[in-house]
């Protein structure tokens, strides 16, 4: 026996209902109906840059925004340390790969302890992140500019491995 679909059987009811008594088809007037504003329907809410921004900030780990924030006040700190007077995102790429380098070795624990690398690769993130926020023009971690930065970070997780 021949398997039948159900879309071959309505089919076949339907162009059983669409013949006249000598088997020819039946002009039918179809006509489509559509809800009025079909493509304005409640199905999609109007959303916005600014919604969007607003889901993200909501989203985002409580963890990792005060990881951020005190990874990069740290930095700051470092860069008032320094003497550097200019607001972090008018310091030139060239320059802030400078401060980035020499924080990464001069930078250390409350108790006077080294940072682990890995924890040091963080640090770097978070400020990445933070100057990424604020539009800064370059990346600490994808940028050429920053390829000094990357090397020392570098040359420490290499320096704990052996």
């Amino acid at each position: 026996m021949e398997k039948v679909s159900t879309y071959e059987i309505a089919v076949e009811l339907l162009l059983s209902d669409m013949t006249n008594d000598d088997g020819n088809l039946q002009e039918i007037d179809f006509q489509v109906i559509q809800p009025k504003n079909f493509f304005q329907c409640d199905r999609f809410k109007k959303v916005n840059s600014e919604d969007v921004d607003v889901y993200l900030e909501e989203q985002a780990n409580i963890n990792t925004k005060k990881k951020t924030e005190g990874d990069f006040k740290l930095f700051i700190a470092f860069l008032q340390s320094e003497g550097e007077q200019r607001f972090r995102e008018f310091i030139p790429p060239c320059d802030l790969n400078q401060h980035v380098s020499h924080f990464i070795l001069s930078v250390r624990k409350k108790g006077g302890d080294e940072f682990e690398p890995l924890s040091l690769r963080g640090m770097i993130s978070s400020i990445d992140c933070y100057l990424c926020k604020i539009s800064y023009s370059v990346s600490i971690i994808n940028d050429i500019k920053f390829d000094k930065s990357r090397s020392v970070l570098k040359t420490m997780l290499n320096d704990i491995k052996s």
